[in-house]
């Protein structure tokens, strides 16, 4: 009897492993820290275009992101979103935006398209440099 059990326990351990194994499904191996993307504006000379304000507006949910420059930016470059919004993502479901920069009475306005695969928030559409032209 003392056999039999052992041997039930071990297939039923067995059986149990399997399951969970068989169960779980696959999930991203995510890389650490924190994924941004930016936007570089200079005008024809290639000189940084500073910008009165700027912003960055998910079209599709209506939401407007004020993301400060980070502190390892140049005067060249812009924020448009980082992992730290993966809020407003469903994975794999591309959203639209649109980068908006204001400088005296002109608008720069560069659309772009981001989707998140449950680790990073990555660009599917748009540019990485913009010429500033009065």
């Amino acid at each position: 009897m003392k056999f039999r059990l052992s041997y039930m326990s071990k297939i039923l351990f067995t059986l149990i492993v399997l399951i969970t194994v068989c169960s779980c499904t696959k999930t991203p191996t995510c890389t650490s820290g924190i994924i941004f993307h930016q936007v570089k504006i200079t005008d024809s000379l290639g000189k940084a275009v500073l910008l009165d304000k700027f912003f960055t507006v998910c079209t599709d949910k209506k939401d407007t992101l004020h993301i400060q420059k980070y502190y390892t930016d140049s005067l060249l470059y812009y924020p448009l979103i980082d992992d730290r919004n993966f809020s407003l993502f469903q994975k794999d479901s591309p959203l639209n935006f649109k980068f908006i920069g204001i400088k005296g009475k002109d608008t720069i306005n560069s659309p772009y398209v981001f989707k998140y695969d449950g680790c990073h928030i990555a660009l599917v559409s748009g540019v990485k440099k913009i010429l500033y032209q009065k």
